[in-house]
């Protein structure tokens, strides 16, 4: 948790921090109390009913995407408004400051057709567009048009680098870029032209090692990922950024075949990983420590049998929580004996509230939302939400320890519901498109303290949509929770 800035700024002035704490101990029991009283009334928590920030396309859909919150800047996404295409737009929830950020390909083209990875490093937006000039190329953007700009055109010209999988680690961002030399590889930026260059041609030659870049870190001093070096197959590496620092971390099968690693989920002092092919077959738990010796099979869950997969994969303190081909809900502590299945359950959408882990799950004729504790006896269902066999819930998201979600019960279509873990704190939020029709929220994102999402009330189309969480002051707010 990053220290409140005011703390920072009195440490030789004992009155103003205590002052300081004082007003972070008022605004976490504003925080808290908020989210009890949304069990018992909403409008008395301080949330807002969610209102329509703003009709970017007067006559159709606005086509929201790939929303990012970045830094204490904005909320950053890709919309159209009928006019520019699919450009880059900014909000802080207001009408007023709902805005075109820039029209990167002039005209009614869209300079974001494509996938956008928006990542923040620093509190600046980096992301893929094309401007019509130079391809899919590496942007990065302080919010300002002036200030909105290719970083790099690592292919000159009209041919495309393709960035992709842009992540931040450190205070570097780390992506997947392409190059008629090198092919595929792994890059880095520190924001500048001279500072954005290849970490390593890992494959030498024009194919390329096709990095893959998990989108969290494990490690203050590496970042982890899996690459073909052409001899190995694709398998673990890490990185700490330099030439030299980019090595294969273990070659688990042995060859060219590749283990196929992914999955990536930290646990403290050592990470969980899948692997897709394990000797022939699939579906194995792996653990590593970022050492040869301390890369270590868990469990070969399947046996060898061919093409089964985990997913749904999670991490709370330590252990792991997955299921096998969207079956079965297991954990793991990292060992052989404490890798078991804890419930026959279909589970989705797994998440960490609180250190609870909290799940749907699919009974086949309608959905449920449970929770575990990690033990057969302490996973449990909260209650059920629908029972209609062909209603859909999704977009489970943890906002600050309350729930929310789009629901359909059957009555009023695919709405924005909320949960705080106990049967009668798991409710309709806002019908927002009222009657049967479906709003369909989802992308749910925090900035500041509402949360957006894009919704469609059945007449502006499919738009970005607002709710205010709590009526704090952000300069209050923003220290607790690290922003």
């Amino acid at each position: 948790m990053q220290v409140p800035a005011f703390i920072h700024q009195s440490k030789t002035h004992s009155g103003l921090m205590r002052r300081g704490l004082l007003l972070g101990g008022v605004a976490a029991f504003g925080l808290v109390l908020s989210f009890w009283l949304i069990a018992h009334d909403p409008a008395q928590a301080g949330f807002t009913s969610p209102y329509l920030v703003r009709d970017i396309h007067p006559t159709g859909d606005a086509g929201l995407a790939n929303l990012a919150s970045v830094g204490g800047h904005r909320l950053f996404f890709a919309a159209d408004e009928g006019v520019h295409g699919v450009e880059l737009w900014m909000s802080d929830g207001t009408l007023t400051n709902t805005v075109l950020v820039r029209d990167i390909l002039t005209g009614a083209g869209s300079g974001l057709s494509g996938p956008m990875y928006p990542t923040d490093v620093n509190g600046n937006l980096f992301f893929a567009a094309d401007d019509g000039i130079h391809g899919s190329e590496l942007w990065t953007s302080d919010i300002t048009p002036t200030g909105t700009v290719l970083l790099k055109d690592i292919v000159p010209g009209a041919g495309s680098a393709s960035p992709s999988w842009l992540m931040n680690a450190r205070g570097i961002l780390y992506f997947t870029a392409s190059d008629p030399a090198n092919g595929a590889e792994l890059w880095k930026s520190d924001g500048t032209l001279t500072g954005t260059v290849i970490v390593k041609d890992i494959y030498p030659g024009p194919d390329g090692s096709l990095p893959i870049v998990p989108q969290r870190t494990f490690s203050q001093d590496w970042l982890y990922f899996a690459a073909d070096d052409s001899s190995s197959g694709m398998e673990l590496w890490k990185t700490d950024g330099t030439l030299t620092g980019t090595v294969i971390v273990k070659d688990i099968i042995s060859g060219v075949e590749g283990s196929y690693p992914y999955g990536l989920a930290d646990a403290g002092e050592f990470f969980f990983f899948a692997v897709a092919d394990e000797a022939g077959g699939g579906g194995a738990l792996w653990r590593s420590d970022g050492t040869p010796e301390g890369t270590l099979l868990v469990r070969d869950i399947f046996s060898g049998t061919c093409c089964r997969v985990l997913d749904n994969i999670l991490a709370i303190d330590g252990a792991l929580f997955f299921s096998l081909d969207g079956v079965g809900l297991w954990r793991s502590d990292g060992t052989l004996t404490g890798t078991v299945q804890i419930a026959a359950l279909a589970p989705i959408n797994l998440i960490n509230v609180n250190g609870t882990l909290y799940f749907l799950n699919d009974t086949g004729s309608g959905w449920e939302l449970w929770k575990s504790d990690g033990t057969t006896t302490g996973t449990e269902p909260v209650t059920l939400i629908t029972a209609s066999p062909t209603a859909v819930v999704s977009s489970l998201t943890n906002v600050y320890g309350q729930m929310f979600f789009a629901a359909d019960d059957g009555v009023r279509g695919q709405e924005l519901w909320t949960s705080d873990g106990t049967p009668a704190g798991t409710l309709l939020f806002a019908d927002i498109n009222p009657g049967p029709g479906s709003s369909q929220p989802g992308a749910f994102t925090v900035w500041n303290n509402r949360l957006f999402f894009p919704a469609d009330d059945g007449v502006h189309g499919f738009e970005l949509w607002a709710l205010t969480l709590f009526p704090l002051d952000r300069a209050v707010y923003a220290p607790l929770v690290g922003r």
